[in-house]
């Protein structure tokens, strides 16, 4: 499966027996987000946000306590290094690092997660009618 968003290109390794679990990023040139309006960064925010909130990657047990705001810093980040030209998956490490410590961040399973947002980012983008 290949996903394209801009020149970010997402990929799934494939295995003799269908799908493999280990998923890779290629970042080739990061989509230009220092073009995006206030709003539109925003509305990414709120995305990432609920994502993240959704995944709970950093195991806080915000979905069980309803806690929706848990990873709002960490969208607002994140948005604000995807804008300054960092590639996704630096960005989401740097932010995860920043918010909840190296020693948490080494537990989560980088490479899937970063596909994910990939994933968000392309469909984003398709959304917004840029193309995939």
């Amino acid at each position: 499966m290949l996903t394209q968003q801009g020149d970010m290109l997402c990929r799934t390794l494939m295995s003799d027996f269908g799908y493999h679990a280990e998923q890779e990023m290629v970042a080739m040139d990061t989509p230009d987000f220092s073009a995006w309006t206030p709003a539109r960064l925003n509305a990414l925010e709120v995305q990432i946000s609920h994502w993240l909130f959704t995944k709970d990657p950093m195991h806080t047990c915000c979905v069980e306590n309803d806690a929706f705001d848990e990873y709002d810093a960490v969208a607002m980040s994140l948005v604000e290094q995807l804008a300054n030209g960092v590639d996704p998956h630096a960005a989401l490490q740097e932010v995860l690092t920043t918010s909840f410590g190296d020693e948490l961040v080494n537990r989560v399973p980088l490479r899937r997660l970063a596909f994910s947002l990939c994933e968000l980012l392309a469909a984003e983008a398709s959304r917004r009618g840029e193309g995939a």
